[in-house]
């Protein structure tokens, strides 16, 4: 498995960012635990964000490449 993935997201609002990363990171982490048999933290670090302005195409096809 890799150490990290990309997600391009673009909420309504900046700051429900932070509560659409939280859910993300709580079920992802709750779903592998299961699949692996496992309990316990599954993310080792908090997220890290970088944003940058919707119209900006390159940016936005440079992150889904990476993936």
């Amino acid at each position: 498995m890799s150490n990290h993935i990309h997600y391009l997201l673009a909420p309504r609002n900046a700051w429900e960012l932070p509560k659409i990363m939280h859910w993300l990171n709580w079920y992802t982490a709750m779903c592998f635990n299961q699949m692996l048999g496992r309990t316990g933290h599954f993310w080792e670090k908090r997220y890290h964000s970088t944003s940058f302005p919707i119209d900006d195409f390159r940016r936005a096809l440079n992150t889904v490449a990476r993936q």
